[in-house]
């Protein structure tokens, strides 16, 4: 039996990763419509994205089952849309290459195989989450495994600490440790979130509502730039209060929401998305940029609605053909063990 969606989740999942989306855009920026508004939205985009991963935390029946989930949810994604993103980068820098020669490839294009790692953040950088959220449920596992609730939020704690100071000292550790240090606690919050019931209907769903416009303000007006990736961080209470703020806030508010099909649509396929988006915006920029006379500033608008638009038919096309591949069936299947 496959297992009932969750409404207002989805639609979190689907804002949040088309926030994503529009902000890898080249040239959108969030502050031509509100000044501040890219730092306010940064502040609570990924943060949100390892939260609501943490909604749905299971040990299973042992390691070895999850360990096998999470190998087929997240390592057989990322590998496939790894390869994916190569196989469409070629022709991609052939036809740039072609058509607008001007642009510096950053490498000759008879390499156009370069090394796994170079091809990896060159095709697909989004998917560095996958992995970063790999590490945040291997670390998750192990604490509540050995420790009460009470002792994994103090050992959680200090692996935030931890991962800011590396952070704040641009250390970086390998397979995106330090991101997973500090995304534990966004992780373990949506881990209580449902420890404690609050993911059911309740009578004070409704009061959302009223929550949802101080806390905007508080966001905006506090909020912190955040990119884990590129080890930016602000203080260790805007890293952490206002997220929180954030997420909690926008929870609050969808539990009394019903589904918004587009929305929820992208938000129930959301991982397709981050493997797919950057690849798509690249070939919609070269069209644009090569076969059109639309004005520079709304060439970025274009851009993020044709993304949008054909993100249907790729998620189509992947969950029939390719499911084992897009987290959408298992790839070992029970029974597989380490």
């Amino acid at each position: 039996m496959p297992k009932e969606r969750i409404a207002y989740i989805d639609f979190m999942k689907g804002l949040c990763i088309m926030l994503i989306v529009m902000g890898h855009v080249n040239d959108f920026s969030f502050d031509a419509i509100l000044p501040n508004l890219n730092f306010a939205l940064r502040s609570f985009r990924i943060p949100m994205y390892f939260f609501l991963s943490g909604l749905f935390f299971k040990t299973y029946s042992g390691f070895n089952e999850f360990l096998r989930k999470k190998i087929n949810n997240l390592i057989v994604t990322l590998l496939f849309f790894h390869f994916l993103c190569c196989l469409l980068w070629v022709p991609l820098l052939y036809l740039t290459h072609h058509f607008l020669p001007e642009i510096d490839l950053q490498f000759p294009l008879p390499y156009a195989i370069p090394s796994f790692h170079r091809r990896f953040w060159f095709a697909a950088t989004a998917l560095w989450f996958l992995v970063a959220l790999f590490g945040v449920n291997m670390l998750y596992y192990l604490f509540q495994r050995y420790m009460k609730f009470a002792g994994v939020v103090a050992v959680v704690a200090v692996c935030s600490v931890i991962g800011y100071v590396l952070m704040k000292h641009s250390i970086k550790l390998p397979l995106e440790l330090d991101i997973a240090l500090v995304g534990l606690p966004y992780f373990v919050l949506g881990s209580a979130v449902k420890r404690f019931g609050l993911m059911e209907p309740s009578r004070y769903d409704k009061y959302g509502f009223l929550v949802i416009l101080p806390c905007i303000w508080i966001i905006y007006r506090f909020s912190g730039d955040i990119d884990l990736l590129h080890q930016v961080v602000p203080n260790y209470l805007q890293l952490y209060l206002i997220p929180f703020v954030a997420i909690l806030s926008l929870f609050w508010l969808c539990k009394n929401l019903s589904y918004v099909p587009l929305v929820c649509h992208y938000g129930r396929y959301s991982i397709i998305l981050l493997g797919t988006h950057q690849m798509l915006i690249a070939y919609v920029w070269l069209a644009l940029i090569g076969f059109s006379h639309l004005q520079p500033s709304v060439i970025p608008i274009v851009t993020i609605v044709l993304v949008f638009a054909l993100e249907l038919p790729v998620i189509h096309l992947l969950v029939k053909y390719f499911p084992r591949f897009t987290a959408q069936q298992e790839f070992f299947k029970p029974g597989w063990t380490i």
